[in-house]
């Protein structure tokens, strides 16, 4: 056994004991104390800006939204470790990234603001309530490091995400969905990065012996096995989805309940690193529709996973700190009871020779001089005794600075000081008080009460007001001793008490009275002292020793300062492998108050911005030119559109073909979500080779143009294509293809890629896989789609187009039943004719678009057509609109460009009454398809329906702008002019159209027109014309101009010919209604016709049908239509008061109009409007009819 002169413990005489942050070799954080200013700025500005751009590279959703972010979990531990001065770094590195990616200079410069701020309020969080970075050693400072990261983590993307939506970078139709892959980007930088930097920030104390060292190994490569497996695609057990990816959690399990945090926080950055490989590359079982909801998930997966491992190595580390603890007080223990042993045994001699102690004493007397060295030793070791004291140890700051003389003044000062002190003088009277010198003070034992060193201190720091020169720091310990008798024969003492004093002393500055939590704790009993107690938290000082200090001041005593060495956040441990800060509860630092009021600002103005932008319809896109919209033209590099393809073919009905293969390239491109691709509705109205590129991609919002001519001739087939930078007006690529009929698809393909890497577009690789996919094998089938695909790309869904369409797409998928594009565009055609009425809404047309849209989802799952087909279903079918939301938002995710997508989900907010987000969405996809007369002309209808006939206008102008003279654009401009009462300007709008009975809505509105001037006579023979020679492809809408002929013979004074007139439209309407029970429109017709036959009960029980049939619940745009026939059925048929009711809804609500082109009732209208005049006299209806006109 080893004797205890080989344990020397340190004394209270020891005057230099070595400082608790001594710089030690290879410990990377001090000697980054001496590593500081722009060099350290420069090194780590550059090390966020590589991460940043290996970041971006994984951006998809937009640009600078990535969900691996290494960089916010690189910068939260270089503000732990570095302190609040390497801010500088965070912000330089941000802009860099940021100037050189997406934006400007200004979201640039908002977008590296919040990258700073949410560094700086996760290491404030951090430091301040988890513990800074000795946060990962306990299971409870784990949770609150995730709590933190989380929190932190709402900055950056409430800076970004708004600034980028602001300035137009980005479409606030996407603001959650972008916000939430930045949120979790940086949330999982911070739990994978930031432990992994911090852990291994410094050389770890712990040294693995060759059994231990192997096993780490053999952990770290089986890892690596398994999740190479996983995530590589072979076996076949790695399929989408599979829960395989389980097993490589047990390996980080395995690995933190066996080793350290460090080596853990390595397993989880490795299996997330190989996790994100094997996504990116289409392997694994978050493989998911596209790239970004693939890294997403995996990213989730890693969150939890990070914490779980985390937590748990961090509670194993506590259960080993706690066994080592156990170990040393065991051996404190062991030496008490051996002390507490010895005792009763000198104690029961000396009782049975009571004189023994004389005759020894007199002995010891005369033998004095004579004592041995060796005999004192003896004695020395029986002396030994254990006490518990209470020290105050005072230390001198400066001292060794001072000349010799100053020491000696300054000491003698202090002697007299600490000896006058009531305290000092009270402790040595009862003899309960042992003072003992050191080099730069001294150390004061109290053996009475806890309170006597803290007063003692209290009263010495009163003292010193009066001694400026004398700057003390003191520290307060309560803790076991032995009394020993030094070289001098001077009693001195040992112990765990001594040291734990020592360390605590050493934290502290001039001025501060530091007590360990043991004191503290018991003063905290005692009301007098509970002021003055203020927590700095726990932190690990000499070997290994956690402490947990607090500072003890009042009014003027003590210094509130924290001490420097806990202000640098930083203790050098010996037995630990990080650096750790301390961590502090006291008030923040005026820049972190400034810090927290910014990021909650932050919060505030984002949400208030993104909803006012949705709310005001102010979000900024590209404006066309001509359209009288004043915003910015922004236009991103990697943007086109793609031009009709000329038909060079001698045979001009090949000119399907020509459009059918522009269709198709464009489809392929519109898959890309890094690309901007304009829908081909804004570039049918140009050339397919203009003069005055520059202007038109102005127009269009695109810096690049494609150019394409198509020949064919027999089986073979040409097509030409140049790729235009629109700047200059200068050719970037251009080839020539010649291919079979059968091997088109190969030109598509081709075609598409090329513009693809000419644009540098990042393709990931679902899109590579939809760029080169093959649609059908069978040529027939492709052209026979192809034909049915032009009538679908004509301007109007007219009775002709759609019929056109559903014949040669019906055949194309007889040719070929697993054509799973055909059955796409089939069922949607069907659909949309089912809503819009082109054909007739029949239960069998209804059955059709269903069975197409699942066998195309049942034949290609991920093909995006196909899922919009059975959204579009649930819409324009079922009015299921929740079902139709999901089925459109999974569609956003495979088709980026499309158009179509954010215009269907407008016309589901419209329907849902949500008028705001229709509009918004009806911008995203104007942006999108700039030029689009339907999609203008929506959202004029939009403004139509809310009464706001000023700027339904501006959007009719724009689109007279695209296509001049336009019936419908004029038609529906005379119905603003009747709505307002202006019925000369409708008559110039309107006199020069001529439309057939196929536009039933221009020749309605003509009725309408000279029914409100009174003077029908014209406009008789005009519908007597038409209905001459019914079209059979009309259906209903030939009963429906008969119930206006009778209106109009009614207004003009021939009852016999009008009553003829609606007996033969209900004769012509009624048998439709047996195929079309659920048609509002037909059963209004039939309402209305019975009306006017006089048929009250049946006008009134129709119009109740209607209601039933359509709820205005259910639809808030065309569910009023109903009322408006009821208000008008009662107002004819002698039910005043029900008509009232009905008209005072109806002027309180936004909705498409009954009658003509959809204008909702106004007050001029209730003036104009024959109908209502055996109501007129009313004087509730009066007031309605001279009311303002409602907002």
């Amino acid at each position: 056994m080893r004797s205890r002169a080989e344990f020397p413990q340190p004394t209270c005489s020891d005057a230099n004991l070595e400082p608790p942050d001594v710089d030690r070799k290879g410990s990377w954080a001090m000697q980054s104390r001496r590593f500081s200013g722009l060099p350290l700025i420069g090194i780590l500005s550059v090390i966020y800006f590589i991460a940043g751009k290996l970041g971006l590279m994984l951006a998809s959703l937009h640009a600078s939204a990535s969900p691996v972010w290494p960089p916010a979990g690189i910068a939260l531990a270089a503000l732990l470790l570095l302190g609040y001065r390497a801010w500088p770094a965070i912000f330089i590195g941000a802009f860099l990234v940021n100037v050189t990616t997406a934006g400007n200079v200004a979201t640039s410069f908002a977008i590296a603001t919040g990258n700073t701020l949410e560094a700086l309020v996760g290491a404030w969080l951090v430091n301040r309530f988890a513990g800074g970075t000795n946060v990962f050693d306990r299971l409870q400072g784990v949770f609150k490091f995730a709590l933190a990261a989380g929190i932190s983590a709402i900055i950056s993307p409430a800076f970004g995400v708004t600034s980028l939506g602001v300035a137009g970078f980005a479409d606030w139709a996407n603001y959650g969905a972008i916000w939430l892959t930045w949120w979790l980007g940086d949330v999982t930088g911070d739990l994978v990065f930031t432990p992994l930097v911090l852990l291994w920030s410094v050389a770890s104390k712990r040294r693995w012996n060759k059994k231990e060292s192997a096993e780490v190994g053999a952990l770290l490569l089986l890892l690596v096995l398994l999740s190479g497996v996983v995530f590589s695609g072979w076996p076949a057990v790695s399929a989408r989805n599979y829960p395989i990816v389980l097993i490589c959690g047990p390996i980080v399990i395995w690995t933190a309940f066996r080793f350290t945090q460090r080596e853990t926080t390595t397993g989880i950055f490795i299996l997330s690193a190989v996790a994100v490989w094997g996504t990116l590359h289409g392997f694994g079982p978050f493989v998911s529709e596209t790239e970004n909801q693939s890294l997403l998930a995996v990213q989730w997966w890693t969150a939890v996973l990070s914490i779980t491992a985390m937590g748990l190595s961090a509670g194993m580390a506590e259960r080993r700190r706690v066994e080592e603890e156990l170990q040393q007080q065991k051996i404190v223990v062991e030496t008490a009871n051996r002390t507490k042993d010895h005792f009763p045994a000198m104690l029961s001699h000396e009782l049975c020779a009571p004189i023994t102690p004389v005759i020894s004493a007199l002995e010891s007397l005369e033998t004095e001089p004579a004592q041995t060295e060796e005999d004192e030793s003896v004695e020395t070791k029986s002396d030994l005794e254990f006490e518990i004291a209470h020290l105050l140890l005072i230390d001198m700051a400066g001292y060794s600075k001072l000349l010799i003389n100053e020491q000696i003044e300054l000491l003698q000062e202090l002697n007299q000081i600490v000896r006058s002190s009531e305290c000092f003088r009270s402790a040595e009277a009862s003899g309960k008080l042992n003072r003992v010198p050191m080099g730069d003070g001294m150390a004061l034992l109290f053996f009475h009460s806890p309170e006597e060193p803290v007063r003692c201190a209290f009263e010495i720091s009163r003292a010193l007001q009066d001694h400026p020169r004398i700057r003390l720091r003191m520290g307060v310990h309560s803790g076991p001793v032995n009394r020993i008798t030094d070289v001098n024969d001077k009693t001195n003492f040992v112990g765990s008490g001594i040291n734990v004093a020592q360390r605590v002393l050493d934290c502290g500055d001039a001025g501060h009275i530091l007590l360990s939590g043991h004191v503290a704790e018991d003063l905290a009993q005692y009301r007098q002292w509970q002021p003055s107690l203020h927590d700095l938290g726990e932190c690990e000082v000499k070997h290994g020793l956690r402490l947990h200090l607090f500072n003890l001041y009042k009014e003027n005593l003590g210094n509130p300062q924290v001490p420097e060495k806990l202000r640098r956040r930083r203790r050098w441990t010996q037995g630990s492998d990080i650096v750790r800060p301390v961590s502090l509860r006291r008030r923040p630092r005026s820049l972190l108050v400034l810090a927290s009021v910014v990021a909650a600002l932050a919060m505030v103005v984002s949400s208030l911005t993104f909803f006012q932008r949705v709310s005001l319809r102010m979000t900024r896109s590209i404006s066309p030119e001509g359209t009288g919209s004043k915003g910015t033209v922004l236009i991103p590099e990697k943007s086109i559109a793609i031009l009709p393809f000329e038909n060079l073919s001698g045979d001009k009905a090949n000119a399907y073909f020509a459009d059918g293969i522009h269709d198709e390239i464009l489809m392929r491109l519109s898959k890309i979500a890094d690309l901007k691709v304009i829908s081909r509705t804004s570039t049918q109205h140009y050339k397919s080779a203009p003069e005055n590129l520059p202007e038109i991609a102005k127009q269009l919002g695109v810096a690049h143009i494609l150019e394409g001519r198509v020949q064919k001739s027999g089986d073979a087939v040409r097509v030409n294509v140049q790729l235009i930078r629109a700047a200059n007006d200068s050719q970037l690529w251009a080839d020539t293809f010649d291919r079979k009929l059968t091997d088109t698809f190969s030109v598509e393909s081709e075609v598409a890629k090329a513009i693809a890497d000419h644009l540098q577009a990042k393709l990931t690789g679902h899109e590579e896989q939809e760029i080169a996919a093959k649609p059908t094998d069978n040529p027939e089938a492709y052209d026979t789609y192809l034909r049915g695909l032009a009538y679908t790309l004509k301007t109007y869904p007219t009775s002709a187009n759609v019929l056109g369409a559903q014949k040669y797409l019906r055949e194309a998928v007889r040719l070929d039943p697993k054509f799973a594009l055909g059955w796409a565009l089939l069922s949607y055609v069907d659909a949309r004719g089912y809503v819009t009425q082109s054909v007739q809404p029949t239960v069998a047309l209804r059955e059709e678009a269903r069975q197409a849209a699942e066998t195309a989802l049942t034949l290609q799952p991920n093909l995006g057509e196909a899922v919009v087909a059975k959204g579009a279903y649930h819409y324009f079918c079922l009015k299921d609109y929740d079902t139709a939301v999901r089925y459109f938002e999974q569609a956003r995710q495979l088709l980026p460009n499309s158009s179509r997508i954010p215009e269907l989900l407008a016309y589901v907010a419209r329907r849902r009454g949500q008028w705001d987000r229709s509009k918004a969405y009806f911008n995203e996809a104007e942006r999108l398809d700039p030029r689009d007369v339907n999609l203008l002309t929506q959202q004029a209808t939009t403004d139509i329906a809310l009464r706001r006939f000023p700027e339904a206008l501006r959007k009719l102008d724009q689109v007279l702008d695209i296509t001049p003279d336009d019936v419908d654009t004029l038609v529906t401009m005379a119905t603003i002019a009747q709505a307002e009462g202006d019925l000369p300007r409708a008559v110039a709008l309107l006199a020069a159209l001529h439309p057939g009975a196929d536009d039933s809505g221009a020749v309605e509105t003509q009725v309408y027109q000279a029914i409100l001037e009174r003077r029908p006579a014209q406009i008789i023979s005009r519908l007597k014309e038409i209905l001459a020679k019914p079209d059979p492809a009309l259906g209903y809408i030939n009963g429906e101009l008969r119930f206006w002929l009778g209106w109009a013979q009614e207004v003009a004074g021939d009852h016999a010919g009008a009553q003829e007139s609606w007996r033969q439209a209900r004769r012509e309407l009624e048998p439709f209604l047996k195929e079309q029970p659920d048609n509002y429109s037909l059963i209004g017709d039939l309402a209305l016709t019975n009306m006017g036959l006089g048929d009250k009960a049946a006008a009134l029980a129709l119009s109740e049908r209607a209601i039933a049939v359509n709820p205005i619940e259910k639809d808030a745009i065309v569910g009023p239509i109903p009322i408006e026939i009821l208000a008008r059925v009662a107002a004819r048929m002698g039910e005043p008061d029900r008509a009232i009711v009905a008209l005072e809804k109806l002027l309180s609500i936004p909705y498409a109009g009954a009658l003509a082109a959809g204008m909702p009732l106004t007050p001029a209208l209730l003036r104009l409007d024959p109908m209502f005049d055996p109501i007129r006299n009313d004087p509730r209806f009066q007031k309605l009819a001279t009311s303002p006109a409602p907002k």
